[in-house]
């Protein structure tokens, strides 16, 4: 069989109401509304676009190319193979396309360049943190690799399974990050990554532990694409900075906050989980309107004033402890990072803000921080950008 092209429905479960509802601990950063006209007619249809190769007048990179580009705005007409070849000056029979190739179209089709990351430079841990990260964030992802028979393959990634029960991140001390600021990566608790192959089929899974234990594959490059923002610091190094700073800085700020949370984390040094998800400063607002405290406690309105005085876009490492982020799915306050370098040369200079438990510091023209007051006080619940609401 051939699938030339079609709109698939993410594969779901149907509830006591006939309600939809995902798969057990899937996550599908995506589920884009199509409109198209056949015959006259106009329809909506809501999925993820998928084709495939037919190694002649287009290979694997163009199905994914496709798959992306067509699965981030469904209303336009749909790119086709001929269209990227049209573009790039290639005629038939194709070997396949390189790098520059992909980010060629990705920039005509979105007007803006794709975020690119050299696997080969960075230890598995990373690049799967950068892998959730991008899902989390909204990004749909080119991933490149290959395999024992070294031919090359490109898969589309716009989703993942979560397990709260994996253990093996917290068995390992000092998991990741800098031997001076241990951390958890989010990452760790991601069995599979949810992915389109254009030989095998659609919404297959793929380990996240193969690439770590299985030598005879070998990653290339990640390839993400943003409808929005185009960040030039990868989420693995927001990280880092993150678990920088929340070792060396709670401590000083230890008399401007109050509540049983935030006294729990000034009073000592923890081993925090991170997870950083690229944020508007709109949507971080938004967010931290709609949270609402493990003890009913929230942010006011006139509270977060001061965060209009935030970058537009950053990276929001979010932080937590293993056993809130398992068991309750939910965080302690966020660190903001730039996910642009704008002159930034320390660590700090990265930093935007910092939020905890009762209080939120916004760095200021000194490049110092201002410390205000808001009512969230405890945990509450991470942040997500689809609900799924079918996990344990």
């Amino acid at each position: 069989s051939y699938v030339f092209e079609t709109i698939l429905v993410p594969p779901h479960q149907v509830d006591d109401t006939g309600a939809k509802r995902q798969l057990l601990n899937n996550y599908i950063c995506r589920d884009t509304k199509f409109t198209r006209t056949v015959r006259g007619r106009e329809f909506e249809v809501s999925g993820f676009y998928y084709c495939q190769q037919n190694a002649l007048v287009h290979v694997c990179a163009h199905a994914c190319l496709r798959m992306a580009l067509n699965s981030i705005d469904g209303s336009s007409a749909a790119l086709s193979s001929v269209e990227i070849n049209k573009q790039l000056g290639l005629a038939p029979p194709l070997a396949g396309l390189s790098l520059q190739n992909i980010q060629d179209v990705i920039a005509s089709k979105t007007n803006s360049a794709a975020v690119v990351a050299d696997c080969s430079i960075i230890p598995p841990a990373d690049y799967l943190s950068l892998l959730t990260s991008y899902i989390e964030s909204g990004f749909i992802v080119l991933f490149v690799f290959t395999t024992s028979n070294t031919i090359e393959h490109v898969v589309t990634v716009f989703g993942h399974t979560r397990n709260s029960d994996e253990w093996h991140p917290q068995a390992i001390p000092g998991y990741s990050g800098p031997a001076s600021a241990p951390f958890y990566r989010s990452s760790a608790w991601v069995d599979h990554f949810v992915i389109h192959d254009d030989n095998l089929g659609p919404y297959y899974t793929l380990s996240s532990r193969a690439f770590e234990v299985d030598k005879s594959i070998t990653a290339h490059w990640i390839i993400g694409i943003h409808p929005e923002h185009q960040p030039e610091i990868l989420p693995h190094y927001a990280e880092n900075v993150a678990a920088i700073v929340l070792k060396g800085s709670l401590a000083n700020f230890a008399a401007y906050g109050d509540g049983n949370w935030f006294n729990y984390l000034v009073s000592r040094l923890w081993t925090y989980v991170l997870r950083p998800i690229l944020m508007s400063r709109d949507a971080y607002k938004a967010h931290l309107l709609a949270s609402i405290g493990h003890d009913q406690t929230k942010a006011m309105p006139g509270e977060l004033d001061p965060g209009d005085s935030l970058p537009d876009w950053f990276w929001m490492v979010e932080f937590s402890l293993p056993a809130l982020f398992t068991g309750n799915r939910s965080k302690l306050g966020e660190v903001l990072v730039r996910s642009d370098v704008n002159g930034a040369t320390t660590i700090l200079d990265f930093v935007e803000a910092i939020r905890l438990p009762s209080l939120i510091a916004i760095k200021n023209a000194s490049n110092g921080f201002d410390v205000h007051q808001i009512g969230l006080k405890s945990h509450s619940p991470y942040y997500t950008s689809r609900m799924h609401g079918n996990e344990w």
